[in-house]
């Protein structure tokens, strides 16, 4: 566009030079005040198109080098609060093929649970006067007997606490823990969930803003 409006100006200034240099060699000159007047305000005009283009353009290479500091801090915070998971040890067996230990199925953070599943899964709640979260997991007991995992709800570096959950023996068994957070508490927690013998099953970050 830019382009287009600097050869219109050229063109312009050629054609009246040309007529000037035409009617010079006549030895007459019949231009009126009033179309010289309006070869000028052309020019005008056009120089006055050529500045506002050139703001749009640097407005526009602004905000665009906003956006790609705004996309490249979203993308440090995802990386912040991306999940450690830790790799799980593999479970001991018996000479028969028989499994033994507990074997974590999944684990999710949210805002309810009903009816044995979770509702709303996040990673980054909004905080409140008292906001409560669900840590929610599923296991497999392998051993004959009850057994018992614990949900470790860290703020920052702070142990908050350390819930005691019992798990019967068999499959698909539900380990579930909640903690109400009040908006003074707002920030980066983690629930660590491990096993009575202190084997880390699996690390869930989230946030509270």
């Amino acid at each position: 566009m830019l382009t287009n409006i600097k050869m219109k100006k050229t063109l312009l200034i050629l054609f009246l030079f040309s007529l000037c240099m035409a009617q010079k060699s006549n030895n007459s000159f019949s231009f009126s005040f009033k179309e010289v007047l309006a070869f000028k305000n052309r020019i005008k005009d056009l120089e006055k198109k050529d500045s506002l283009n050139n703001i749009l353009i640097k407005k526009m290479e602004n905000r665009i080098i906003i956006l790609k500091n705004e996309l490249s801090e979203l993308r440090l915070e995802n990386a912040r609060l991306s999940d450690r998971v830790p790799q799980v040890e593999p479970r001991e067996k018996t000479k028969l093929g028989v499994n033994y230990g507990i074997d974590l199925i999944s684990a999710v953070m949210c805002n309810k649970v009903d009816e044995g599943a979770p509702v709303d899964i996040s990673k980054r709640f909004k905080s409140s006067s008292e906001k409560t979260i669900y840590c929610f997991s599923r296991l497999n007991n392998y051993y004959e007997t009850s057994s018992a995992i614990y949900h470790r709800w860290y703020f920052g570096s702070e142990l908050k606490a350390k819930v005691r959950i019992r798990l019967s023996s068999g499959q698909n068994r539900l380990g579930i823990s909640k903690r109400t957070i009040t908006s003074n508490e707002a920030g980066r927690w983690r629930v660590e969930i491990i096993t009575a013998d202190q084997k880390v099953l699996q690390i869930l970050s989230f946030e509270v803003v």
